[in-house]
């Protein structure tokens, strides 16, 4: 087969594989209560992962992996998200138009920093030149925070390598209105029999999967957290109460002076505190150190110290005031002997 007659089979095929989409969003735009109709090469929430694709700004040695999604139809529209500048390509977007893409903020700020965006080239994979239309906040693709760090939305009709024949549709409803799933079947056998149709999924439904191992990640994380709060409290009351107990005779004395169990107590936890701090400031160095290798090399995920403190802040205000009331245990019974 000579070139050109590979090309035409192609240009045949990606022909019959965008009328056959638009086929489809058009018979689903006539259902009552719709909002918007799209279709994407990945849905929100889906949990199908992704190798990443390389993407420059006309600069190879200046790129980055990210998540290349080809989508058709009002897909902005359908699935909500916030445009940040710009305006998004819709349904109109052919081959034979100019070649555009979409890309989260992140993506932006790695490419061009400080650069108006919009207008700007971009390749992927080292392909043929898009421009820059618009720029959108980050969106959840494969499940919450296991995405690359930014993702690039094309029009299917201006694909990465050819036209997709495996693309979702996806629906957004009027609010408070409602679709039978055999209404959208018959709408689509409609527009083109014989249609498989693997599945329809709410988009709650979408988004309880995606949370349920996070949340039972959380959950984990609270009881291992919850067991060594009730450890370290242990643990420094036993070390509170004994520090007292091998300078009894020095409690004795103080006693004799005037001091008050509430003041020992006080005096007591400050002074043990000092490995309690220095404690916590190493293990959050640590963490701190951990979280930022591990969440750039996964996710690409923005740690700081803020995210921490206010948990740190919580326990360590229960560790001192268990210990101090140990401590208020231990000075309340000390036997005073007069001489």
């Amino acid at each position: 087969n000579s070139p050109a007659e590979r090309q035409m089979r192609r240009s045949q095929y990606e022909s019959r594989t965008n009328l056959f989409y638009s086929d489809i969003l058009n018979g689903l735009s006539s259902l009552p209560g719709l909002a918007a109709v799209a279709a994407t090469s990945r849905v929100p929430m889906s949990q199908i992962g992704s190798s990443g694709q390389f993407v420059d700004g006309g600069n190879a040695r200046r790129g980055l992996l990210a998540d290349v999604i080809e989508v058709a139809g009002d897909f902005f529209g359908a699935i909500g998200v916030q445009v940040k500048h710009g305006k998004p390509f819709d349904g109109r977007a052919t081959a034979e138009t100019e070649w555009c893409a979409v890309v989260t903020e992140s993506v932006a700020q790695r490419l061009w920093a400080e650069t108006n965006p919009i207008g700007q080239a971009l390749r992927i994979n080292r392909g043929r030149p898009r421009t820059v239309v618009a720029t959108i906040q980050r969106m959840d693709v494969t499940g919450l925070g296991r995405d690359f760090p930014g993702q690039v939305f094309v029009p299917s009709q201006q694909p990465v390598y050819f036209a997709r024949n495996d693309l979702s549709v996806v629906l957004r409803l009027n609010p408070g209105a409602r679709i039978a799933a055999d209404d959208v079947r018959k709408a689509i056998d409609r527009a083109s029999a014989g249609t498989l149709i693997h599945g329809l999924r709410p988009g709650r439904e979408l988004l309880t999967t995606a949370l349920r191992p996070l949340l039972a990640q959380t959950a984990l994380s609270i009881t291992l957290t919850a067991v060594m709060l009730v450890l370290s409290c242990l643990g420094m009351v036993g070390a509170v109460r004994q520090w007292m107990l091998d300078r009894n005779q020095e409690m004795q004395i103080r006693v004799i002076l005037g001091a008050t169990p509430a003041t020992l107590a006080r005096r007591t936890v400050w002074q043990a505190s000092g490995v309690l701090f220095a404690g916590i400031a190493i293990g959050l160095l640590i963490a701190f150190w951990g979280a930022r290798v591990i969440g750039t090399g996964l996710v690409g995920a923005r740690f700081t110290i803020l995210d921490v403190l206010p948990g740190v802040a919580i326990a360590v205000m229960i560790v001192v005031s268990i210990s101090y009331l140990g401590a208020m245990s231990a000075a309340s019974n000390l036997r005073v002997t007069r001489q």
